[in-house]
């Protein structure tokens, strides 16, 4: 009894060691394990936890045994339900991935990975297990790769250099920033210097851009000392090794380099998060700088080369529109809207006035609205000698002027009331270049071009200029051209009868039409005579030539051929006389004529023609029988020295209509002159009885009145009944 007494104590205190042996073993293992496990008895209370557990909880410290999994400090509320789901079904329940929320960007905040599973002893479970493995280093990894692969997609997302910044500055909030800026100090016109986008609180993401970066993300310390160092700068919440005031915020500023060049810096902030930016953090904002700064020199380069192709094309277009016959007027306006809105916002065009100022006399806006709104305003008023607007400038110096930061003084010239100042204040013009339409005698005006919210460059100075020399010799042409023309008009009107009254034997209408404006005043010309025995000389002439010239001689033409008229001469002795004189007087500058004489006799009721290479008269006979009349031509006076010229007799009854014409009636381009002369007679045969009802009939009718290159005179003469 005694040995087997002493036997089963060795077998106890064999068994007791080896269990401890095994507990020890356990605890080791629990302890070095790489996962976090906890086992829960039947009542789902904590039986066993190691340290990765506890760590996972953030729960330090033995005293989470005996609790209920329900009461076990931030443990997560799916992972109890797991918890209880396995031990209730007898099943394991599928990976649950669990954040834990620290705070911090990519890095600091946990990942893991946890399964819950019955434990099962003798075909009965007995409690339930968890198996905690932290995968937020791999989390981390496909956080960074997701970004790194969002900043390369930016290389080819967008063409647009606008879009390209704002994407950047958006890419990497929230996950690994508050809020982004970006600093190009490079960026030339397109861009803003500053572009930052912040994340709120609620959840939303605000976004701007400007001159100036906002006192509430303060960054230019952090941007300067990175730009100095040439490489990344992270300041850490209140490190005292922080070169910058960062006691509330953590910040990464990163170099934007590419192809050995720095565009700029983009800075990473952790404002109202709290989180801190840790060594571990530099490669990956080096890594998104790189690609970002990729991404926008590529839509730089892309962006360059398209301005450089509409400015090729602008020039293109400025350049055809220079050598359609347009009025001056319209090709002002094709100028400024040709520049807008590939090279302005705004573009507008000064011309100098005789007293020194200069008034605007074309505008153009890239907004329909803002263009309508500006063009119900009031005159503009005009920019008087010595004024500091650009254009005002630019032809008193007869340079370029180029401003930035466009300021109140620059633009108060322009603005004379409260309707004019709102209208610019809304359209917020940031920059002003303005070049001289200049000639070799000096600016007879300027071309101004506005940028709204950007700034031109140095570059830009070139091609405005280029513009400005390709439209000026154009614009002084049409402009030199239409007072010429305006000159020669009043100068034609003036020399014509002011009244040609009605004889006792002839009822008369004339009517005078210049050329359509674009094309030259001619020498076009008519006029009545009355002479003794009852004859009346009606005449039509046209002085070959244009302008202040040909007006000149026609008035030469009429006073010689009233004196020769007052002298009695017939018609044909008449042309005779005209055409030495003409051949005489206009020396080593020949000109020439074509002149219709028609010597009306009421004795016989008969006309005599005399034609120096005028057009044919048309005979109207009675309503709806119009035709030419065949009279025997001549030669045009000035034409040849020792020219004679015939006379052919026609009938002219009481009622019947004569009229007389230049050809400027009748004549369009790439029309034979036959086809005119059918549409006259038509017309003539055609229209009222009433002798001016005809007359405006008939011009209204044929002439083509927006288009007609010459100008036009006509006579109908009708005889009356005794």
């Amino acid at each position: 009894m005694g040995s087997l007494s002493g036997s089963f104590q060795r077998r106890s205190r064999s068994t007791l060691r080896a269990h401890a042996g095994t507990e020890d073993r356990v605890d080791a293992l629990l302890s070095s394990a790489p996962m976090g496990l906890a086992f829960f008895d039947a009542n789902l209370h904590v039986e066993r936890v190691n340290d990765a557990f506890r760590e996972m909880l953030d729960a330090p410290g033995p005293d989470l045994e005996g609790r209920h999994v329900d009461e076990i400090p931030g443990l997560p509320s799916g992972l109890a339900r797991a918890v209880a789901c396995a031990f209730e079904s007898g099943l394991p329940v599928d990976e649950t991935e669990l954040v834990v929320p620290v705070d911090g960007p990519i890095g600091t905040r946990r990942h893991y990975l946890a399964r819950a599973f019955p434990v099962i002893a003798g075909g009965v479970v007995r409690g339930a297990g968890v198996t905690v493995v932290d995968v937020t280093n791999q989390r981390r990894g496909e956080a960074a790769i997701g970004l790194v692969v969002a900043a390369s997609d930016l290389f080819a997302s967008s063409p647009d250099v606008g879009d390209m910044v704002d994407r950047v500055v958006r890419l990497a909030i929230p996950l690994f920033a508050d809020a982004v800026v970006l600093y190009l100090p490079d960026s030339g016109t397109e861009l803003p210097t500053w572009t930052w986008a912040v994340s709120e609180r609620t959840g939303g993401l605000q976004t701007g851009s400007g001159r100036m970066c906002p006192p509430e993300l303060d960054v230019a310390d952090a941007v300067d000392a990175a730009l100095r160092r040439g490489r990344t700068l992270r300041v850490g919440a209140g490190e005292e090794q922080s070169p910058l005031d960062s006691a509330s915020r953590s910040l990464i500023a990163a170099p934007l380099v590419t192809a050995g060049h720095v565009l700029g810096v983009l800075v990473f902030l952790n404002t109202h998060s709290a989180r801190a930016y840790v060594p571990q953090h530099e490669p990956l904002a080096d890594e998104l700088a790189k690609r970002c700064a990729d991404a926008i020199r590529n839509a730089s380069l892309a962006l360059s080369e398209l301005r450089a192709r509409n400015r090729l094309e602008l020039l293109a277009r400025v350049g055809e529109l220079m050598t359609v016959e347009l009025d001056s007027q319209a090709r002002l306006d094709g100028i400024t809207r040709l520049a807008v809105p590939h090279f302005a916002d705004l573009a507008v065009v000064y011309l100098k006035q005789r007293d020194g100022s200069a008034r605007l006399a074309s505008f153009a806006h890239k907004d329909p609205e803002h263009d309508a709104l500006f063009a119900t305003l009031p005159e503009w008023p005009a920019l008087e000698p010595g004024s500091a607007a650009p254009p005002m400038r630019a032809i008193a110096e007869n340079r370029a002027v180029l401003v930035g930061d466009v300021g109140n003084r620059d633009l108060e010239p322009f603005l004379d009331d409260d309707a004019k100042r709102e209208a610019a204040e809304q359209s917020d013009v940031q920059s002003m270049l303005a070049v001289p339409l200049a000639t070799p005698e000096g600016a007879f005006g300027s071309l101004a071009f506005a940028l709204i919210k950007r700034n031109y460059g140095a570059d830009d100075v070139p091609l405005a200029g280029e513009i400005a020399r390709r439209v000026a010799p154009a614009l002084e042409n049409a402009l030199r051209f239409e007072q010429e023309h305006a000159t020669a008009e009043t100068l034609q009107r003036s020399l014509l009868p002011e009244h040609i009254g009605d004889s006792d034997s002839l009822e008369l209408v004339a009517r005078y039409r210049p050329a359509a404006l674009g094309a030259k005043v001619g020498g076009d010309w008519y006029d009545v005579v009355t002479l003794p025995g009852e004859r009346t000389l009606v005449v039509i002439g046209d002085v070959l030539g244009h302008g202040i010239h040909a007006a000149a001689w026609m008035s030469r033409m009429r006073t010689a051929f009233h004196v020769y008229a007052l002298e009695g001469l017939s018609g044909a002795e008449i042309l005779g006389r005209l055409n030495t004189y003409m051949t005489i007087a206009a020396g080593e500058e020949p000109t020439m004529a074509s002149m219709l004489v028609a010597d009306y006799d009421a004795r016989t009721n008969s006309v005599r023609f005399a034609n120096a290479g005028h057009l044919p008269p048309v005979l109207r006979a009675a309503p709806g029988d119009a035709e030419l009349l065949s009279i025997a031509p001549g030669t045009p006076i000035g034409a040849v020295a020792d020219a004679t010229y015939e006379q052919t007799v026609a009938a002219l009854a009481p009622g019947a209509t004569l009229l007389l014409y230049t050809d400027g009636l009748i004549e369009r381009r790439q029309e034979p002159l036959d086809e005119g002369f059918a549409r006259l007679c038509d017309a003539v045969g055609a229209a009222p009885e009433e002798l001016n009802r005809l007359v405006d009939t008939v011009v209204a009718t044929v002439l083509d009145e927006a288009n007609h290159e010459d100008d036009v005179a006509l006579i109908a003469m009708r005889p009356r009944s005794r």
